[in-house]
């Protein structure tokens, strides 16, 4: 209840429901006192990861793994830090452990696909990864994009068009940086795909949410925007 009250044991593990009861601990991270578990090292990950210290975030997340908290998700974020880092290598490996952990990890399927998909490496099995994300998460507009990506760097800019169509209408609620991404992947599809004028009204519409979009100069001219 909102009141704290005294019971004896009985009572309490009769009573008690993990939904219902929790504690939460906060403290600056320079500011620790005594030796934090894995679980709150990979929560101060979380932390720098957020505040853009992917250096430290990567060695908290290392540090919890090694510490046996070897969670899907988990793997994923020090994926995505490896990622952002430039280390494809490392976040492919740990987008793999993450999907042998926990076959139902969307998120670790779309990373890999989308991975694979910008190297331009291994795009039979980026799809494959894609289709399975969108199983998985079949509402995620960013699931739906990715199969889309992977298909144009695939070469099926027809069906990749279709796709990326299907995830721009469900980004309509997405972050504006998420539309205008999904936007220029259909711009270019539909480009390669032989429908400049299709292009030129998606290049309005990124323009239209965001007048500040940039579009790459190469992408105007072949859609006819300039």
């Amino acid at each position: 209840g909102p009141e704290p009250v005294v019971a004896a044991y009985s009572d309490f593990f009769s009573a008690w429901r993990a939904a219902f009861n929790w504690m939460l601990t906060v403290c600056p991270t320079n500011r620790i006192a005594w030796t934090p578990d894995p679980g709150e090292i990979a929560a101060r990950g979380q932390f720098h990861e957020a505040s853009g210290r992917t250096d430290e975030a990567i060695a908290d997340y290392e540090a919890a793994i090694a510490s046996g908290l070897r969670r899907s998700s988990l793997l994923v974020r020090l994926g995505n830090c490896y990622r952002s880092h430039g280390n494809s290598k490392k976040a492919e490996a740990a987008y793999r452990d993450a999907i042998a952990l926990d076959h139902h990890n969307g998120r670790a399927y779309n990373n890999l696909a989308y991975l694979l998909a910008e190297r331009s490496e291994h795009l039979d099995e980026a799809v494959s990864l894609a289709r399975q994300a969108m199983l998985l998460e079949p509402t995620n507009p960013l699931a739906i994009d990715t199969l889309g990506f992977a298909l144009y760097q695939q070469g099926n800019y027809k069906e990749a068009s279709e796709v990326l169509e299907r995830a721009r209408a469900r980004a309509r609620w997405s972050p504006v940086a998420a539309q205008t991404e999904i936007g220029l992947h259909l711009a270019w599809a539909h480009v390669k795909a032989g429908s400049s004028h299709l292009a030129k009204e998606v290049l309005a519409d990124i323009l239209r949410i965001d007048p500040s979009a940039e579009i790459p100069p190469e992408l105007r001219k072949q859609a006819g925007a300039e």
